[in-house]
């Protein structure tokens, strides 16, 4: 079983988050494709200035789109396996490469 530090349910549109460290905190508008996340979904800081958490971190639902709530359930479960390890994801300098703009 992984060990999980907490969880936190943030519901609401405006993207805000001033609980965390600035330096892994998303900052981001309303956008498809998200900054420092891989799957914009798991948290890289390749920023210059930002934190990395080794994919520790998840930031789930930050995406704009039409047809949403089917979208951020199957994050969930993607996001569980990973936390169960059950899905193997790309660390360190393997996923820096993936998280450049398109």
């Amino acid at each position: 079983m992984a060990k999980v530090d907490a969880i936190i349910l943030c519901t609401g549109y405006q993207h805000h988050f001033p609980f965390m460290e600035e330096s892994i905190r998303l900052r981001s508008t309303n956008i498809f494709n998200l900054p420092n996340l891989y799957r914009s979904l798991q948290w890289y800081g390749v920023d210059d200035g930002l934190k990395d958490t080794d994919g520790k971190l998840f930031y789930t639902a930050m995406q704009d789109q039409f047809y949403t709530f089917t979208m951020f359930a199957v994050q969930g479960l993607w996001v569980v396996n990973v936390i169960k390890g059950l899905l193997k994801v790309p660390v360190g300098r393997n996923v820096s490469r993936k998280l450049k703009p398109i």
